[in-house]
C-alpha cells in the first residue's frame, strides 16, 4: 500500500485523514487484481470519530442517502473495522447503528493494476 497521510503543522503524522492505493495480496473487495483507491478516515482520533458518530446519529436519513448512493455503489464499496457492540450512549435499535459502530469510515474502490500503477 501506498498511503498519504495528513500531517499536522506540528507533531506527527495522523491517520486520521487519508488516500492510498495499494495491490495486496489479499483483496478485500471485489477486482480482478485485487489493487484499490481508497480514501477517508482511518482510526480517527475521539474526538474526530465522536463527531462523525453523533453526525451520523443526529442525520441518519442524509448519512444513509449518501452511503447508499448509487453512483457510490457502482464504484466502491464503505470500509473498516467497528466495534463488535454499539458505543456508550447510542441506542443498538438506531437506523444508522452499524455505520454508528463504525471505527473506520473508508471508501475502497477497485482498481485494476493497470490502473493503480499508471
Amino acid at each position: 500500500m501506498f498511503p498519504s497521510r495528513h500531517r499536522p503543522a506540528s507533531g506527527p503524522a495522523t491517520p486520521a485523514r487519508l488516500v492510498f492505493t495499494g495491490c495486496p495480496e489479499r483483496a478485500t473487495i471485489p477486482s480482478s487484481d485485487g489493487c484499490f483507491l481508497g480514501a477517508g478516515c482511518w482510526h480517527p482520533d475521539p474526538v474526530t470519530l465522536a463527531g462523525i458518530r453523533a453526525r451520523i446519529a443526529d442525520h441518519p436519513q442524509r448519512w444513509l442517502a449518501v452511503r447508499d448512493d448509487r453512483q457510490f455503489a457502482a464504484h466502491g464499496v464503505l470500509a473498516g473495522d467497528s466495534l463488535s457492540r454499539p458505543p456508550r450512549g447510542y441506542a443498538a435499535d438506531h437506523p444508522a447503528i452499524d455505520d454508528i459502530r463504525r471505527k473506520d469510515f473508508i471508501g475502497l474502490a477497485p482498481l485494476s493494476f493497470a490502473e493503480a500503477t499508471s
